[in-house]
């Protein structure tokens, strides 16, 4: 069986065969998510850490899905972007077959992470640091990573008691994290990413105008509801030169004719069936003609 131990504070794992059963046997019947002793699998170089079960694939490469509580493969309707299905269309589903959740003897590779370090380091894994390919992306969170003040550490702060803290609106841009693309003679060229979430003069200018454009159409709703109930009062109260015609009676209904009935016609007598002649008897069937002999 293979085990694959992933550690996630610098992203790097390591791949481990082991064929000796009284081993790997110690995982057999755990679920995704349980936890197991790592010295009991993988030797004495992890004494001491605790490892946990994410997954796995069984032989024929078939995925281990959580939830699906039992040792062998299931069927299932599964929507996309999920374990078992890559793509599709939103809300489309496909029949997929799944492994379940549960550890059988025919897993071909168990995922495992670590959760927590032992006494020694493991070479390859835990011993070495890679850096962060990407840095923070948001406004907030590059002040956070370099200590720059924030707008909400002047919240609930009084001027007369506290001094506000003051902040450049433009320091993230000058401490986001860029990334060498390519060199041409002496020259490096860098890549950034674009700062989300940052308050700029024109965001400022544009949420103004928005601001100005909804409180003047509100007002434009409320002065042509007054002219609408001004003109509805102006036609109410204006005197009537004629009076109004008294309203009109109803319809008059007339009485309905009453149905003309025809006089009662006399039934005609029924005619005698007439026989028909009897059938013909067949004629008797023609014997077989003989085969003429050969002279």
């Amino acid at each position: 069986m293979k085990f694959i131990v992933a550690f996630r504070d610098n992203g790097l794992h390591k791949a481990y065969k082991i064929d000796d059963e009284h081993k790997w046997g110690h995982v057999v019947d755990l679920k995704i998510g349980s936890e197991f002793d790592g010295e009991k699998v993988l030797g004495e170089a992890y004494k001491g850490y605790v490892l946990r079960v994410t997954g796995g694939t069984d032989e024929n490469g078939f995925p281990m899905k959580n939830g699906v509580l039992r040792k062998t493969r299931a069927r299932l309707l599964i929507p996309p972007r999920t374990c078992g299905l890559r793509s599709g269309r939103e809300g489309e589903r496909k029949r997929r077959s799944v492994r379940g959740c549960i550890i059988d003897r025919d897993i071909g590779a168990v995922h495992c992470a670590v959760v927590s370090k032992g006494v020694a380091e493991i070479a390859g894994l835990t011993d070495a640091k890679t850096p962060r390919r990407l840095g923070p992306k948001r406004a907030n969170k590059i002040r956070k990573l370099f200590g720059l003040p924030r707008h909400s550490d002047n919240l609930g702060r009084d001027e007369k008691s506290r001094q506000k803290v003051k902040i450049d609106r433009f320091d993230v841009t000058r401490y986001v994290v860029k990334r060498p693309t390519k060199a041409k003679g002496d020259k490096q060229y860098y890549k950034a990413p674009r700062v989300q979430r940052l308050v700029t003069a024109d965001r400022r200018k544009r949420k103004t105008l928005r601001r100005t454009e909804r409180k003047a159409g509100a007002e434009e709703n409320v002065k042509v509801y007054k002219e609408y109930v001004a003109r509805l009062l102006e036609t109410s109260l204006r005197p009537q030169s004629q009076p109004r015609p008294p309203p009109r009676p109803p319809p008059r209904r007339l009485p309905l004719r009453p149905r003309r009935r025809l006089p009662p016609q006399p039934r005609l007598p029924l005619l005698p069936r007439r026989r028909l002649p009897p059938c013909r008897p067949l004629p008797p069937p023609r014997p077989p003609r003989r085969p003429k002999a050969n002279k």
